[in-house]
């Protein structure tokens, strides 16, 4: 049979040292990413991300997105799976206030998100 390194699937050995791979890439991406911290006060919540300068693009990511008219969404380094994610929480946040005609709790959000992951 056919031995991929670059194999995609979580449960499958990438080589004969048993190593897998996907998690070696997440460690060396973890290793690359910006800060993104939440700060929060009785009255206040604040999110700051840290931009770096890439000379490649002409300008920055957004890294900061607004899930909710109350919710919003920091994210470390910008990727596709990120993307899908705050568009996730927004639609969920749209349909629950169309159907039931009130905001969305951060709490069942939150385990939405996780269901979802």
């Amino acid at each position: 049979m056919f031995s991929n390194q670059y194999d995609t699937n979580i449960t499958t050995w990438g080589s004969r040292v048993k190593r897998l791979f996907q998690v070696e890439y997440a460690m060396k991406i973890v290793k690359q990413d910006s800060t993104a911290i939440g700060f929060r006060s009785k009255m206040h919540v604040i999110l700051t991300c840290v931009n770096k300068a890439n000379p490649k693009l002409s300008s920055h990511k957004k890294k900061i997105f607004k899930v909710d008219y109350y919710i919003g969404a920091a994210i470390a380094e910008f990727s596709v799976n990120d993307c899908v994610l705050s568009w996730y929480m927004r639609n969920e946040c749209i349909n629950y206030s169309y159907i039931y005609e009130s905001s969305l709790s951060v709490g069942r959000l939150v385990v939405q998100l996780a269901n979802k992951i």
